[in-house]
């Protein structure tokens, strides 16, 4: 799934690929491209657990890291 945000007048383009572990967890790998700025890329991956019995969700861990140019 790709989306494209203006944030504070920069375009991102927002990549989103998940991939299901478990019946209650998943990944979420998220890497943000700003063109014409200092940062050429970031990347975030999100490791979710969902409580279905409450309706609510934990972040357990996040890896992010920049390239900067």
């Amino acid at each position: 799934m790709w989306e494209q945000l203006q944030v504070n007048n920069w375009y991102k383009t927002l990549r989103i690929k998940s991939k299901y572990q478990t019946t209650n967890s998943i990944v979420i790998d998220i890497t943000t491209y700003y063109p014409n700025s200092s940062f050429s890329n970031a990347f975030l991956r999100l490791n979710v657990t969902f409580k279905p019995s409450k309706h609510v969700f934990k972040i357990q861990k996040y890896l992010m890291s920049t390239d900067l140019r």
